[in-house]
């Protein structure tokens, strides 16, 4: 019933939704005036063990494993301003892309946003963030539109267009 999905929602990292109850779970996320009181009760329901998202990965092995991610609060969230830190863009032949370092007050690197292409050949931009403390987990995908919002605040324009990337 799902055959007409075209693309993969860069925003959603579960591949499974558990809910208990999910009726009254969705009435009560739906009256959630704004992002950040939505976020505060879904992670109320993840404590509460009433919704979990499981996200499938390949087997290494024979023996499936599990593990928790994402789930404690990062350093990220501690902080209360965060500043530009250093940036690099790399060109090596088999990839292209710039990396925005994220610092805190005393300008030690604390998170890093990728900024490249989505596929191989011309392909649009992806920008992902990674939290430096954690190994494992990343930040997830930018959602571009919001990112060309919050570019727009700022006086400036985000160009995702492959018409004008320059082609070698």
């Amino acid at each position: 019933q799902f055959g007409k999905i075209s693309k993969k929602d860069s925003w959603n990292p579960a591949d499974i939704w558990l809910v208990s109850n999910a009726q009254k779970q969705m009435k009560e996320l739906e009256s959630s005036v704004n992002v950040l009181e939505l976020n505060a009760k879904l992670r109320g329901l993840f404590d509460d063990n009433k919704v979990v998202g499981i996200s499938l990965k390949k087997m290494s092995g024979k023996e499936a494993r599990w593990e928790l991610v994402n789930v404690s609060s990062t350093n990220l969230s501690a902080m209360s301003s965060y500043y530009l830190g250093p940036t690099r863009s790399y060109m090596d032949g088999s990839s292209t892309g710039s990396i925005i370092a994220i610092t805190d007050e005393n300008n030690n690197t604390v998170a890093e946003f990728q900024c490249r292409q989505n596929s191989t050949g011309i392909s649009n931009l992806k920008v992902e963030g990674r939290d430096l403390s954690s190994s494992k987990a990343r930040l997830g995908k930018v959602p571009l539109d919001l990112l060309g919002a919050t570019m727009q605040s700022y006086g400036k324009t985000l160009n995702n267009s492959t018409r004008d990337i320059l082609k070698l």
